[in-house]
């Protein structure tokens, strides 16, 4: 039986604090791979392309831009990779934003790891 590839994640997080504690979850479900990181939405298209991640992970603010420009270049790039957006501030009017742009989802950094081993799954 051929091994099982694994999700590939590249994760937008402009907190060291924050990125080592969501790669430390990740690294801990199965079949997952962290393959890209970066604290800033600045040549995001140049790491999607270069990664080619099944998912994005990405902090809504990040040190230069936000994840509405990461989300922007995925949907000119016409890529199927799926994107969570990640806040500090759930509730926001900027959620609808986030999926208008193809998010498939938006989550409060306090209960991250309760609700995104679920949204981590190649059956999404």
């Amino acid at each position: 039986m051929p091994a099982t590839k694994p999700l590939r994640i590249a994760i937008f997080e402009d907190s060291a604090y924050f990125l080592k504690q969501v790669a430390e979850f990740i690294s801990n479900l199965p079949e997952m791979e962290i393959v890209a990181t970066t604290p800033v939405a600045i040549g995001a298209a140049k790491l999607i392309r270069q990664h080619e991640p099944d998912f994005v992970l990405i902090d809504f603010f990040l040190a230069r831009g936000t994840a509405l420009d990461v989300l922007r270049d995925l949907r000119e790039l016409g890529l199927k990779t799926k994107a969570i957006v990640m806040t500090s501030e759930p509730g926001s009017a900027l959620e609808e934003t986030c999926r208008a742009l193809g998010a498939t989802a938006f989550l409060d950094k306090a209960t991250l790891s309760e609700s995104i081993a679920p949204l981590l799954s190649k059956d999404r």
